[in-house]
């Protein structure tokens, strides 16, 4: 993004805030001293009552600190944290002030807004709180990288010092937009190593690439700038992606795949991964897209990558126990050569990725006791690969799964993938062999 035009997004930013703060009781947030809330005096009586009758709920409290990304530009619009804290069944604490960040305060207000470190014991005396989330820095964005830094790394030993117990997750300063400030890259990175330091965690909706391949401008409010209500809601779902891989107790599960792991796109079929998850009572994620080890999809409605082009962002997004790889199909009609070198890429960096995670190899096949001329190669090489990773490999081939069966059944309506029994027996031949190596307990 150049800075002619990143300028001109802060300008946008700040003139709203501006006018805003001149026109509009405060926004969907408790105001520093204040208590008061925006769309009337009574709401901010409520959201004081909630938070403090959270501590003797027995339910975990979030608290938000942010700028108008949390707290919003309209009154009608449900922000982000409320559907969070929706989603998660938790408690909610607010402490967002437009226009302020790690180093931003807003004196043309009255009264004038203040940075995250100058609020943080009016939030220790007012909220027990379970989790903090910090969703800031997009006003510090201008700033020397440095200066917010020191100005972060302060402000987040501070918090981990009054709230010892919570769980800290601070999530990287961005727009929705495809554009990235020229200090992004540098505060993110700076970021993760305070998070680092303190136990915290970190969402990075860059690296997951949240504004990636997506019409962003469905997300903006008319200023083209902050949230609006569907915006509220994919930021929302986002975060709470987020939440459930880092605290759901349950193992995760990563499944990457095709079509033969995605669907068919019919709502009345509930695709094995699915099946295994709720079977095995695991909670899921799923990279299904149609792609394999070298083949993509490009043409003018979607763009999908190959496995490889997709792993920083999962890697970004997803903290799994078992990954299961189940691709190839689409890349059967190339040289096995080629397919087994992209594969090999591909899991050895996923290893690296996911050192600890159990990985599983599918070896690429379709429900038909015909076999492909090229997968004995194939097989072969990625059973290799498993093994020099310490991989586990199933082979439906060596295992007979279509052979002696009739595979109509199987069989959605254009032969090829899978119907909902097709989906349910697949599931059944997977848990099998998970049972069969020994990875569930």
């Amino acid at each position: 993004m150049s800075n002619t035009l990143w300028v001109a997004h802060r300008a946008t930013l700040l003139i709203v805030i501006a006018v805003l703060a001149s026109t509009v009781a405060g926004l969907a947030y408790f105001e520093l001293g204040s208590g008061t809330n925006r769309s009337n005096d009574q709401s901010g009586s409520r959201e004081n009552n909630r938070s403090i009758s959270a501590m003797f709920e027995y339910k975990p409290t979030l608290l938000v600190v942010g700028d108008s990304y949390a707290g919003g530009v309209d009154a009608r619009v449900v922000t982000y944290p409320h559907l969070v804290a929706d989603n998660m069944g938790w408690g909610l604490a607010l402490d967002v002030q437009g226009g302020t960040g790690f180093v931003h305060g807003l004196n043309s207000v009255s009264p004038p807004r203040v940075p995250f470190i100058d609020r943080v014991d009016h939030d220790a005396a007012n909220y027990y709180v379970d989790y903090v989330l910090i969703d800031g820095g997009r006003n510090d964005l201008d700033e020397p990288p440095e200066r917010v830094l020191a100005a972060a790394d302060q402000y987040v030993k501070k918090v981990h010092s009054q709230w010892p117990s919570a769980k800290i997750v601070i999530i990287c300063p961005s727009y929705a937009s495809s554009l990235v400030a020229p200090s992004y890259s540098a505060v993110a990175q700076g970021l993760r190593s305070t998070a680092e330091s303190v136990g915290a965690y970190v969402i990075d909706p860059v690296a997951q690439g949240w504004y990636r391949d997506i019409d962003v401008k469905q997300l903006l409010w008319r200023d083209g700038v902050h949230l609006n209500d569907d915006g509220e809601t994919y930021y929302a779902a986002k975060v709470v992606e987020n939440l459930k891989q880092m605290f759901d107790q349950a193992p995760k599960l990563l499944v990457i795949g095709d079509s033969y792991a995605g669907g068919v796109g019919d709502p009345q079929i509930v695709t094995y991964p699915r099946v295994i998850a709720d079977k095995l009572g695991w909670s899921l994620v799923l990279d299904a897209r149609g792609t394999g080890y070298v083949h993509g999809v490009d043409n003018s409605s979607s763009r999908r990558v190959p496995f490889i082009d997709g792993l920083d962002r999962d890697a970004a997004t997803y903290r799994p126990d078992y990954i299961l790889i189940d691709g190839g199909r689409t890349d059967l009609d190339e040289p096995p050569d080629r397919v087994v070198a992209a594969a090999d890429q591909y899991i050895r960096k996923v290893r690296l990725d996911w050192p600890h995670a159990k990985i599983i190899v599918m070896i690429p096949s379709f429900a038909t006791p015909e076999v492909p001329p090229n997968y004995p190669a194939l097989a072969q090489g990625l059973s290799r690969t498993a093994e020099s990773v310490g991989a586990y490999v199933i082979d439906p081939v060596a295992q007979h799964w279509y052979r002696d069966v009739d595979v109509k059944p199987l069989l959605w309506r254009d032969n090829v993938q899978l119907s909902s029994h097709g989906q349910t027996y697949y599931a059944t031949k997977v848990i099998d062999n998970l049972k069969r190596m020994g990875l569930l307990s």
